[in-house]
């Protein structure tokens, strides 16, 4: 309802849509992306960057953190036609381990030494990170529209319930 009109012609502004800026979300720790905008519900509508080495969404916060999936894609149903896919993500702080550089994982080749179909995999002994990966209770649902760069984010906090 509000992201294939936005896809169609970004530049559009009408009433359902005013409480829906565009941001970048990933330029922003979601703590701070919530104290600017004081929206609730929290929803932006962003573009999505990708690896340069791939398709590959890039959820990464500069300096922050990063957005990690914790569920899988699933397809965003109207009536009995598929509209689109929603992901559940978690913020983590820290550095991403996956990205170039960032890991210190390494995997090699050996021929002389059979071990899980002929892969050896061993750390590197790099420096450790002075930054742990820390799940943080920010939690965004990603609706996307394949074949489009724009998505509409929902940035909420869970609040864990204790039971008794």
């Amino acid at each position: 309802m509000y992201l294939k009109p936005k896809i169609e012609n970004p530049e559009i502004q009408f009433e359902a849509m005013a409480c829906i800026p565009d941001v970048n979300v990933y330029e922003y720790h979601p703590e701070k992306l919530l104290e600017k905008y004081q929206q609730k519900p929290a929803y932006f509508f962003t573009k999505r960057k990708t690896y340069a080495n791939g398709k590959r969404p890039n959820r990464t916060v500069q300096g922050h953190g990063y957005w990690l999936m914790i569920s899988k894609t699933v397809p965003v149903i109207a009536g009995n036609t598929e509209v689109g896919e929603k992901s559940g993500l978690v913020f983590l702080t820290g550095r991403r381990r996956d990205v170039e550089g960032h890991g210190h994982w390494q995997m090699n080749r050996k021929t002389e030494h059979v071990m899980a179909g002929n892969t050896e995999i061993f750390h590197t002994g790099g420096p450790k990170d002075d930054k742990s990966n820390t799940k943080t209770n920010r939690l965004m649902e990603e609706y996307h529209i394949p074949g489009s760069d724009w998505t509409l984010c929902w940035i909420y906090l869970f609040k864990h319930t204790s039971k008794t």
